[in-house]
Order: structure tokens, then C-alpha cells, then sequence
């Protein structure tokens, strides 16, 4: 529940923050060419989405089927990873040195935590499995919370 209504408030928060704006709009209709507007609203609010898709699949599976299927709810956390790793792929696209270089950094631990999640799928019942899976997330997040801070409010306060 935790994670559908995270998933949910990142998503609007995505579109929607700072109040008063709106980053919705996929397409600038009146444009002659009709250019894509919002790219990182709209990579943002995909990879959000997944996870969205993921915690749905594992509320599915947990309330509503007779038997729990721990494979359909790692295959889903595997398919969001995957997502997460193709974006920021995509995203480095048009980015300065910095940014490139924040996004390449942290797609190490997003493509060995997928290839763990989808290893995890056949093969469930093994604690170094479990331990790899475990640090690389601990690894993940603690890599994103220094990067936020160095892209988005460096101590520094220079970019």
C-alpha cells in the first residue's frame, strides 16, 4: 500500500509541483512541427508508473489470488527495473557533463539489481541472492539520495 501510494503521489508531484504548474501536456498541438514537451516529467512519471504497475501486481497477488505468486511479484519489480535502467539510458540524451556522468553512475547498481530481481525469478531460494539483492538496493539509494543533492541543492549552492 505503501508503495502504490508513493507511486501515486510521485506521479502527480511530477506533473504538478511546484503548484500552479503543469507539465501534463505531451505535445505542443498549436507548433508547427508538434515538438514533445516535458521530456523528464514524462520519463519520471513512466518509471513511477511501473512501480506503480509492480506494487498493483503485488497487491494482486497477496489479497485477491488464492495462492500467492512470489515469481509474478518478482517478475513485476524486475520489469520496473528494467524500465528504470532503459530511461536512464534515454535520458542521457541532451544532458551536460554532470548529468551524464550522475546517470551512468547510477546505472551500474539499477542493471545488476535487474539482472538480481530476474535470476530471483527461476531461481528464488538462495540467501546470496537475497544478501546481493539487499545491498545493491542499500547501494542504490544511498547512491540517488548524495546525487539528488549534488544535482538538485549542492552545499555549495553553485551548479
Amino acid at each position: 500500500m505503501v508503495k502504490m501510494g508513493a507511486g501515486k503521489i510521485l506521479i502527480l508531484g511530477e506533473f504538478f509541483f511546484p503548484p500552479g504548474t503543469n507539465c501534463f501536456p505531451l505535445i505542443d498541438w498549436e507548433a508547427p512541427r508538434r515538438p514533445f514537451q516535458h521530456h523528464n516529467a514524462w520519463q519520471h512519471a513512466t518509471i513511477f508508473g511501473f512501480f506503480l504497475l509492480s506494487a498493483l501486481v503485488e497487491l494482486t497477488s497477496q489479497a485477491w489470488l488464492a495462492q500467492r505468486s512470489m515469481k509474478l511479484e518478482r517478475a513485476a519489480t524486475a520489469l520496473a527495473l528494467v524500465v528504470k535502467l532503459l530511461e536512464m539510458v534515454a535520458r542521457i540524451e541532451h544532458k551536460n557533463a554532470l548529468e551524464i556522468r550522475v546517470h551512468t553512475v547510477l546505472m551500474l547498481p539499477a542493471f545488476l539489481l535487474a539482472l538480481v530481481l530476474i535470476v530471483e525469478v527461476w531461481v528464488s531460494d538462495q540467501p546470496p541472492l537475497w544478501v546481493l539483492k539487499t545491498w545493491l538496493m542499500l547501494v542504490s539509494g544511498s547512491w540517488l539520495l548524495q546525487v539528488t543533492s549534488i544535482l538538485y541543492a549542492p552545499l555549495s549552492g553553485q551548479p
